[in-house]
């Protein structure tokens, strides 16, 4: 089950919470521990602009590992990672909260790259890099065949304690998406369920909405459940848990004291990581290939190319009107933050 850390997801670590909490093998667990913690690859996919894990468009594969390694490293008193993995679950959830919310301003303002107007079901998928932002897109938008990665949002979402955070804060808006999705896919996504990739729209109503065993009947009955064994047993224990009182335990006890201040996502990068969301140049090359300084900042646009290639420039911004740019030296003042100075004439 652990024998190559690289082969494994994120998921594997909601596995190993479950294996060890319903087993009470916490020594297979504490073996284990240095390779288990290889795993949890969260934090070296987030940058400091995206907040939370930003190029990916499935929800499923964020908090959920988040939590599940915290529950294990507070159950075998790992406590920097206990506290690691809750500040990324904290992170995570904030950015889900982005994910859910988020599209509406891009609705109010609408596009200004395209005349196309924005309809109001439409979602933020993942963060691209440079100023391209957040991709979005909807069952209507945009037009033509290109790939819609909304249609991954709920892939791989199999989670009991998310799905109560989406309840909590999400219910309405989420009960408008799945309806809509239920009539828009085909008649097989509602009790196929395959644990892997997509969960049934049983499973997805149960875990976001705690519908009644009688209204989950009314997507599907659980002699039409399909899928691989593990997607069987999931759409069948989606029917179980809304089949009685839901009941809250405390895992981990309440805590009063303090963590230590550490490094967070710092942690993850070897030197300073000063990209934001924009790409500048601070020096060119001349038709000699020497390279010559440029005041900062320079500012290019991703997307169109100029007829040599290079990026097309936006704007500059000079720190002295008039004057020649001069060698720069720059200095990191943390691990996003840096410094370019310029000496004096």
């Amino acid at each position: 089950m652990l024998g190559d850390a690289g082969k494994f997801s994120t998921n594997t670590l909601e596995t190993l919470w479950a294996y060890a909490h319903y087993s009470d093998d916490w020594a297979l667990i504490k073996e284990r521990w240095p390779l288990i913690k290889k795993l949890f690859c969260t934090p070296a996919e987030t940058r400091w602009v995206g907040f939370g894990r930003d190029a990916i468009a499935e929800i499923g594969d964020e908090a959920a590992p988040c939590l599940a390694l915290a529950r294990m490293a507070h159950k075998i008193g790992d406590r920097d990672t206990y506290a690691y993995a809750c500040y990324m679950f904290a992170r995570e959830l904030a950015h889900l909260w982005v994910k859910q919310r988020g599209a509406s301003y891009f609705v109010r303002r609408q596009p200004w790259q395209t005349p196309e107007p924005m309809p109001a079901n439409v979602y933020l998928t993942n963060l691209w890099g440079d100023v391209a932002s957040w991709q979005i897109d909807g069952p209507t938008y945009p037009k033509g065949d290109r790939e819609k990665q909304y249609t991954n949002r709920w892939v791989r979402f199999k989670n009991e304690d998310v799905g109560r955070f989406y309840r909590d804060h999400f219910k309405q808006e989420v009960a408008a998406e799945l309806d809509q999705l239920q009539a828009r896919w085909e008649p097989k996504r509602r009790y196929m369920n395959d644990s892997h990739i997509m969960p049934s729209l049983v499973q997805l109503r149960s875990l976001l909405l705690n519908e009644s065993p009688d209204a989950l009947a009314r997507v599907a009955r659980p002699n039409q459940f399909g899928g691989p064994p593990s997607g069987v047993i999931a759409s069948c224990l989606s029917i179980l848990r809304t089949s009685r009182p839901t009941r809250y335990v405390r895992l981990v006890p309440k805590d009063e004291s303090p963590t230590a201040f550490v490094p967070g996502l710092e942690r993850e990068v070897g030197g300073a990581n000063t990209y934001l969301a924009q790409v500048t140049l601070n020096e060119w090359e001349d038709s000699a290939k020497k390279k010559h300084a440029l005041w900062p900042l320079v500012v290019t646009w991703w997307g169109w190319k100029t007829p040599t290639g290079g990026r097309w420039t936006v704007g500059q911004v000079v720190p002295e009107p008039g004057g020649a740019p001069r060698p720069a030296r720059s200095s990191a003042l943390n691990w996003n933050t840096e410094v370019v100075r310029y000496p004096s004439s």
